[in-house]
């Protein structure tokens, strides 16, 4: 549950955590949002960012009056193939009908860009999570499947749901079929098999 109404909302992306930003700043609609210097921040707001090592820069007295929000998506191969399908789209929240040609992904490319995020979540839970009091993890997929995703994020927050009618975010849904367009979808996932277990 939140214990503040001080908000960091961390993704290391492909994770939804500009969709997260944006359905708190439609729950605090008093909220006064930010993204420069914290040392401007009034009481009350939300910061986002896709760098751990932002999280370390917050000054270490403003860290008791925040709840940090970490989006994570718990599957790594869903979230490297949604990385590498954003590279190739050039899409990376707003999707379009453009047509995409299928094509093979680099299995070495692949191997390294899940290797690197074990890597970097590894980095995070070592060097971040001990500087917060306050932590709560959003599940993309999660909150993708929930019926109202205001009051999912509502929910997780230990926080009252009521409707802003002077907020509307609108999600855009991503409609193409990944394995459709990656021909060589089976030899990846083999490769995601035979990796470490996600942790």
């Amino acid at each position: 549950m939140a214990q503040h109404k001080n908000f960091v909302v961390y993704g290391p992306g492909r994770t939804g955590s500009h969709w997260i930003e944006s359905l708190l700043i439609g729950l605090f609609p008093t909220v006064h949002y930010r993204s420069n210097q914290f040392c401007v921040f009034p009481d009350h707001w939300i910061y986002h960012t896709n760098n751990f090592n932002d999280l370390l820069d917050i000054p270490r007295e403003m860290r008791d009056s925040i709840t940090l929000i970490v989006c994570d998506r718990a599957n790594v191969f869903d979230r490297v193939i949604s990385y590498i399908m954003a590279i190739k789209t050039t899409e990376f929240g707003n999707y379009t009908d453009k047509i995409i040609e299928p094509f093979c992904v680099d299995p070495e490319y692949f191997k390294k860009l899940s290797e690197d995020h074990r890597f970097y979540l590894a980095e995070f839970n070592r060097t971040v999570v001990p500087c917060y009091n306050s932590i709560i993890r959003i599940d993309y997929d999660a909150l993708a499947s929930a019926a109202v995703p205001e009051q999912y994020i509502a929910d997780q927050l230990g926080l009252s749901y009521q409707i802003n009618l002077d907020y509307h975010h609108v999600s855009i849904k991503n409609t193409r079929n990944y394995k459709d367009l990656i021909l060589n979808w089976e030899e990846l996932y083999q490769i995601h098999q035979e990796s470490p277990v996600d942790q």
